[in-house]
């Protein structure tokens, strides 16, 4: 819920109100979203970048 409140201003109580469809599918974009970006933090690392 931290990670949709810091980088989606989606707060809490709006989390809370979604319903159960909703909260999966958010889940599922939001989980997939940080696997992007542990991949291209891996790959610029890889490169000597970070």
């Amino acid at each position: 819920m931290y990670y949709l409140f810091k980088f989606h201003h989606i707060t809490p109580s709006n989390f809370m109100a979604m319903g159960y469809g909703e909260k999966q599918i958010l889940s599922a974009f939001m989980h997939r979203e940080i696997d992007e970006k542990n991949k291209e933090a891996k790959l610029l690392e890889g490169r000597g970048l970070i």
